[in-house]
C-alpha cells in the first residue's frame, strides 16, 4: 500500500512540474508571467504595507506596474510597431485604380496578417475619385492613427495617413479606410 501511495505522489508531482514547464514554454513575449499572490497572515495585525483605509488594493491581473490594463479581448493580440494592435483591426479597402480586383486581393493579404476586411470595393463607392494617384490611409479616431501608421509603414510604403473626413463615407465599424492609388505596388 505504501508503494502505491508513493507512486501517486510522484505521479502528481510530475504532472504539476509538466504543467509549469508547458506554461512557461508557451508564455507570450512581452506578457509578464503570473506572479504568486501573497496569502493573508493569520495574525490579527493588519499588514503594514497593505492598502490604506481609502485606497483600493492593486489589481492582480493588470498590466505592468503604472500601466493601464488592456481592454478585454486584447491581451493575446499580436502587436505591431509602436503598440499597434494588428489582430482584429477592421479595415476598409477601396480600389482607386483601373486594376480589376485589386481591393479584393489586398483585403485578403491583410486578413492573412490578422486584420478584418470589413468593407471592400471601389474608391468611388465611398465618395472618393475613381482614379487616385496617391494611396491614402484614413483613420477614424485618435487611437486608430497608430493602426493606420503601422499599415503605412509595413504594407503601404510611402502612403499618406490622414484623419477620416465626412467626404469619405465608410461603414462605422471601419477603423482604417485604405484608398489605393496608382502609386501602390502590390
Amino acid at each position: 500500500m505504501a508503494t502505491s501511495s508513493l507512486k501517486f505522489v510522484v505521479g502528481a508531482a510530475a504532472v504539476v512540474v509538466g504543467i509549469v514547464v508547458l506554461a512557461q514554454a508557451f508564455e507570450s513575449p512581452g506578457v509578464p508571467a503570473a506572479q504568486p499572490t501573497a496569502t493573508a497572515s493569520p495574525s490579527p495585525e493588519p499588514a503594514k504595507d497593505g492598502p490604506k483605509k481609502d485606497q483600493k488594493p492593486a489589481k492582480q491581473d493588470g498590466g505592468p506596474a503604472g500601466q493601464p490594463d488592456q481592454p478585454a479581448g486584447q491581451q493575446d493580440q499580436p502587436a505591431g510597431q509602436d503598440g499597434a494592435q494588428v489582430q482584429g483591426v477592421e479595415v476598409g479597402v477601396f480600389n482607386g485604380t483601373d486594376e480589376t480586383g485589386l481591393a479584393d486581393r489586398v483585403a485578403k493579404q491583410l486578413e492573412r496578417r490578422g486584420y478584418v476586411a470589413g468593407q471592400v470595393g471601389n474608391s468611388d463607392d465611398v465618395g472618393a475619385s475613381a482614379s487616385l494617384t496617391e494611396t491614402t490611409l484614413y483613420y477614424r479616431a485618435g487611437p486608430d492613427k497608430v493602426e493606420a501608421e503601422e499599415l503605412a509603414d509595413s504594407f503601404f510604403e510611402g502612403a499618406a495617413v490622414r484623419k477620416l473626413t465626412k467626404d469619405i463615407d465608410v461603414d462605422k465599424a471601419v477603423q482604417v479606410a485604405i484608398l489605393i492609388g496608382s502609386d501602390f505596388n502590390a
